[in-house]
C-alpha cells in the first residue's frame, strides 16, 4: 500500500503509467505539488517529492512522454489562476 500523506480534499489525485511501466502518483498538499514514482522492478513507490512549492496548486494532471520523463501540470492561483508545469523525473 501506499501511503501518501494529506491530501487537498477538494483535489483528486493524478496518476500516469509510462510506455516502459514506471508509475507516477500525484497530489496536492496544502496547495503544493507532490508526487511519488515506482519503478518497474521496485517493490514499492518511491518517496514523495516536492514537484512544486507553490500555496495554490488545484487541478493537477500528470502525462509520461517519451523516455522516463513525466510533465506534471496544475492550475496555479486564486485571483487570476494560470496553467503551470514542471517536468518530474524520478
Amino acid at each position: 500500500a501506499l501511503y501518501l500523506g494529506a491530501v487537498d480534499p477538494s483535489q483528486a489525485v493524478a496518476t500516469a503509467i509510462s510506455s516502459q511501466g514506471q508509475a507516477l502518483v500525484g497530489w496536492i498538499d496544502g496547495g503544493h505539488v507532490l508526487a511519488a514514482a515506482h519503478q518497474l522492478r521496485a517493490a514499492r513507490f518511491g518517496r514523495p517529492r516536492v514537484v512544486s512549492g507553490t500555496m495554490y496548486a488545484a487541478d493537477l494532471t500528470l502525462a509520461f512522454g517519451p523516455g522516463r520523463a513525466a510533465l506534471a501540470a496544475w492550475t496555479q492561483g486564486t485571483v487570476a489562476p494560470v496553467v503551470a508545469g514542471a517536468v518530474f523525473t524520478g
